[in-house]
């Protein structure tokens, strides 16, 4: 099968079951405990950003807002959802276990900013939060697994096995941009980006970069799947 017919068919498969995914996430909202966001200011003026999951589940996916307040005349400015999303980051270690945080560096410069938690997902796929961001998670997961689906079509072929890293690199960029041209919104645009990042992040920094993909891709196809609802 060609790359076009794999696009072809999976745009076609997840375009008609969009809308019973987003109806069937918003009936599981998670019941444990929200997460928390949190901005440190250190001493060294590096600025980070702290998830604490206060559940007794893995969070997967944690979406929050940033809102700045302009001090001399009290306007409030609020950025866009930014859906931190561990079913796509290049990090081995990719859900924030129960009980437990994680910290990065941000690029977040004010100190008169807030920040709000408004949805999420568990690794079990139970999900909580504002039903537009609910329905939203739904799409997103089905958007990563169609692009996972694509990047194994890839790897999966025999050229692949003893394929440099730039022919690699060319396969997975042309399937970006195939990809991006037949996306249907912005969240199927940043999964689709995000996905292709991982993938360069990779091929430049592992060795036999076409085997461990496979098995990374695997792995995180199968969390996925074994989310609930099922897709």
């Amino acid at each position: 099968m060609s790359l076009i017919d794999l696009f072809g068919r999976l745009f076609r498969r997840a375009n008609g079951r969009l809308r019973s995914v987003a109806i069937a996430l918003c009936a599981t909202a998670a019941l444990a405990q929200v997460p928390t966001v949190k901005i440190d200011h250190g001493e060294s003026g590096r600025v980070s950003l702290t998830v604490q999951n206060n559940s007794a589940k893995e969070l997967a996916v944690v979406v929050y807002t940033l809102t700045f307040r302009d001090p001399s005349t009290g306007i409030a400015r609020t950025l866009p959802p930014y859906f931190m999303d561990g079913f796509t980051s290049s990090q081995s270690s990719r859900f924030i276990p129960a009980h437990q945080s994680n910290s990065w560096v941000t690029g977040v410069p004010a100190p008169d900013v807030e920040v709000q938690v408004v949805g999420g997902m568990y690794a079990d796929g139970s999900t909580f939060g504002d039903p537009e961001i609910v329905a939203r998670l739904g799409r997103r997961r089905q958007y990563t697994l169609d692009a996972i689906e694509v990047a194994l079509e890839i790897l999966n072929d025999p050229q692949a096995s003893n394929a440099s890293a730039d022919y690699l690199l060319n396969q997975f960029t042309s399937a970006k941009n195939s990809q991006l041209s037949h996306a249907v919104d912005r969240d199927q645009k940043a999964i689709v980006g995000s996905v292709n990042a991982m993938l360069v992040r990779n091929l430049q920094s592992v060795a036999n970069a076409a085997s461990f993909l496979r098995k990374d891709l695997r792995n995180r196809q199968a969390l996925l799947l074994a989310a609930q609802p099922p897709l």
